[in-house]
């Protein structure tokens, strides 16, 4: 018997309650004292999930309740974003690596690849453990890992050490992004995000790719010599200033900044003869070297 559409968008909405659910998160700790709190705060601006919109959940602030964004563990948070870049994707389930979150939104101590088929063990992080990698969940053993030659090398990773197709590390610095796939013209980014509990690794993101062409609003970035890196510069006191021909263009929320941009009136650098072009280069060098020599003073200053 074939279902009808109204069992089959019934079914769709349960399966939508259920993930919006497990991904839903936790309603922030709050210190407001109900006793304390004004008469005008004590009206509820919402009483279920239902009556908030997109990411946001009803809670209580200590005086009243409120749509507000819930806070996540890491694995929730990685799996909020895996399941968005699935989605964007226009690919289920088992075509992404999906974490795997205990009821108290840590990573299960076994994970499970359904791209490659395979299982093992993790850390608090999240990270593959070496030596634990097998066939089938039954095979993994966290306390007994299998044998692994021995690794010198002398390399400072941030997220350990990558792993071979045998789960046995290798020298070479483990990328959290390696192997993502993002949508259109994105690229996988690792970006610090809050979480409810340490530790809070960076997540993989996917976001719009900046290219040092776009990083000015209008004009040609400032690039150091002989390399594609932009000039570093801010606006305090203190920190690196752009010679006359340029401004430096400073994001809201930031201090310091990596992008200049020729003034309305000015020549692109590139136009500028090679004499003039040594001159600004040799100035901002200077400007670099001084503010490097002075950091930590200049850090008290902003």
């Amino acid at each position: 018997m074939q279902p009808s559409a109204r069992s089959c968008s019934l079914l769709l909405l349960l399966f939508t309650a259920i993930v919006t659910a497990e991904l839903e998160g936790r309603c922030p700790l709050s210190g407001r004292n109900a006793s304390s709190c004004p008469t005008e705060e004590r009206s509820d601006d919402c009483a279920t999930d239902d009556q908030c919109n997109g990411e946001s959940i009803c809670c209580s602030d200590g005086c009243r309740k409120l749509c507000i964004l819930p806070v996540l563990t890491s694995c929730e948070r990685q799996k909020v974003e895996t399941m968005k870049r699935a989605r964007a994707l226009q690919v289920d389930e088992n075509s992404v690596s999906v974490p795997k979150c205990d009821q108290t939104g840590d990573y299960e101590t076994i994970q499970c690849d359904p791209v490659t088929g395979y299982c093992y063990c993790v850390d608090e992080s999240g990270f593959e453990l070496g030596g634990t990698r097998a066939r089938s969940l039954e095979l993994v053993n966290c306390t007994k890992p299998k044998p692994c030659a021995g690794l010198l090398c002398r390399m400072l990773c941030p997220y350990d050490f990558e792993l071979d197709e045998e789960g046995c590390p290798l020298c070479q610095c483990r990328d959290p992004c390696r192997g993502i796939k993002c949508p259109g013209s994105e690229t996988c980014q690792l970006e610090e995000v809050a979480c409810l509990k340490e530790p809070c690794p960076p997540v993989p993101t996917c976001k719009q790719a900046r290219s040092i062409s776009s990083l000015c609003p209008t004009g040609v970035p400032m690039t150091m010599p002989a390399t594609e890196r932009p000039y570093l510069c801010g606006n305090q006191e203190g920190q690196p200033k752009c010679p006359n021909l340029f401004n430096c263009v400073v994001q809201p929320g930031n201090s310091l900044d990596i992008r200049s941009k020729p003034n309305n009136d000015n020549q692109d650098m590139k136009s500028l003869p090679t004499s003039t072009r040594q001159r600004v280069g040799a100035t901002i060098s200077s400007i670099l070297f001084k503010f490097r020599s002075n950091a930590p003073n200049s850090s008290n200053n902003s």
